[in-house]
């Protein structure tokens, strides 16, 4: 397939030029050189000739370094490939589940390819820190953040700065002397797979481990020297991508075990290859919903293990005899793959049964009913004043007081001379357990007493005085 390495090999001699390693196959020497030009010249690509637009069912996103040949979708059940665009050359693929779209590059120039439609966007160059143009010939994608690797030193994973384009090294390789044209991250379990060309320490299939060993998982099969493309599906199956005419492995990691091959869509052999596997777009994924009761207030707790474009959250309640009606509004975290969490109070309800859901809103307006959960609020059986807390405090505290029934309540705060200092509740209330935040601001350290007076609809009268300490 490269029948020019003679020639290159003796331009690398006169040059001078430093590859990543010595002792490589002919395979990685080639490919290296072919990086290296590229990095040199630092040339984006021409426009694209034509689009095509197809095939956007299919999750196995594949394309090779060649202008000519388009890049492909294909439905690995039946091996059957749709053409998606042509014009531009491919070495590495990313599906970025977030947005929607697929990064691929052309050595240090990194693209979009928004899933389904005709438009590829050139993003910009990749560089390290210093502004020097690093071209990598693998993209994975995982958690929000894209990754790459390079065959040329510092050989190692780097985390790709979608914004500013700026690559940095996260996982440095313990033995440099791998050729990692393929590169994945397992979505069930986040481990970084690579595929290595070298034949030391050998070919194959590698996990990627994090203190930047590398362990072998399965040798490329039969006498099968150059697969630089990789990617894993949501199932944990590896396909193993050529840049020739030829198959396409497929091997399970859970089982370890390699099942039907496809067969290449492209008939010409190349240098670098790439695939990405189109999971789909990630949703607002709910991924608990629970409620408890306090008293007669309600804490709603959620979390969501994904969110995209998610405005936030209405949190709807209803009671036996009404419609579901907003008590409040949490806003979300709009799109992210991270796990986040959301908590709701519901205050001083009447007791009773109460059903609530949640109201996901995008930030476009459109929305998704969440729930439904069903709670208790039960009156108390008696009237009870409770103990401020904190106690001593500065500069507030929390009363809490609980009323059998429907009551008139006075509830006031004293000195030791039993002057009156403040009138915190006068009022008719429901029957349940009631907080008071009390803001003592204005006052002088001391011994304080607060008072609680109730009469209730049924009669009852409930008074009682309990002393608390403002420490300034």
């Amino acid at each position: 397939m490269k029948q020019l390495f003679s020639l290159f090999i003796f331009f690398i001699f006169v040059s001078g030029l430093v590859l990543a390693q010595t002792g490589d196959s002919e395979e990685t020497l080639f490919e290296q050189e072919r990086a290296l030009a590229k990095e040199k010249s630092n040339t984006e690509t021409d426009p694209p000739t034509s689009f095509m637009i197809g095939g956007v069912s299919n999750p196995l996103f594949v394309g090779v370094d060649d202008v000519t040949i388009p890049a492909y979708v294909g439905d690995p059940l039946i091996n059957n490939w749709d053409s998606v665009f042509v014009g531009f050359e491919v070495w590495g693929a990313a599906y970025d589940n977030i947005n929607d779209r697929v990064f691929f590059n052309n050595g240090a120039d990194l693209y979009e390819w928004q899933v389904g439609s005709g438009t590829v966007n050139l993003l910009g160059t990749i560089t390290d820190t210093a502004a020097a143009t690093l071209t990598m010939v693998s993209l994975a994608f995982h958690n929000g953040a894209l990754y790459g690797t390079r065959n040329l030193a510092n050989e190692a994973v780097y985390d790709i700065n979608t914004t500013t384009f700026v690559a940095t090294v996260h996982i440095d390789y313990v033995d440099a002397d791998y050729d990692f044209g393929g590169l994945a991250v397992d979505p069930n379990t986040a481990e970084f797979y690579g595929i290595s060309d070298d034949a030391t320490p050998g070919r194959g299939l590698y996990r990627i481990n994090n203190d930047g060993t590398c362990t072998l998982i399965e040798p490329h099969p039969g006498s099968e020297t150059d697969i630089d493309g990789l990617t894993i599906s949501d199932n944990s199956v590896a396909y193993w991508i050529v840049d020739e005419p030829g198959f396409f492995y497929v091997y399970d990691i859970g089982t370890t075990t390699f099942i039907d091959s496809l067969i290449a869509p492209w008939t010409t052999s190349e240098v670098f290859c790439g695939g990405a596997w189109n999971s789909g777009i990630i949703p607002v994924e709910l991924s608990s919903f629970t409620a408890s009761v306090n008293g007669n207030n309600v804490e709603l707790n959620w979390e969501t293990a994904t969110e995209l474009n998610n405005s936030g959250f209405g949190v709807e309640r209803k009671t036996l005899n009404s419609e579901f009606t907003e008590v409040g509004f949490v806003p979300g975290f709009g799109t992210t793959s991270e796990r986040k969490s959301y908590s709701f109070i519901d205050q001083d309800l009447r007791s009773g049964s109460y059903t609530y859901r949640l109201k996901q809103v995008d930030l476009d307006g459109s929305y998704e009913y969440y729930g439904k959960i069903e709670v208790e609020v039960s009156a108390p059986s008696e009237f009870v004043l409770e103990q401020n807390y904190p106690n001593p405090f500065n500069p507030s505290t929390r009363i809490t007081f609980s009323l059998a029934v429907d009551s008139k309540v006075s509830l006031k705060v004293f000195n030791v001379l039993g002057q009156e200092v403040a009138t915190l509740i006068d009022q008719d209330l429901s029957s349940g357990v009631h907080d008071y935040n009390f803001d003592s601001s204005e006052l002088n350290s001391g011994v304080y007493y607060y008072r609680i007076e109730a009469t209730g609809v049924n009669g009852a009268e409930f008074t009682e005085v309990k002393k608390m300490i403002l420490a300034k």
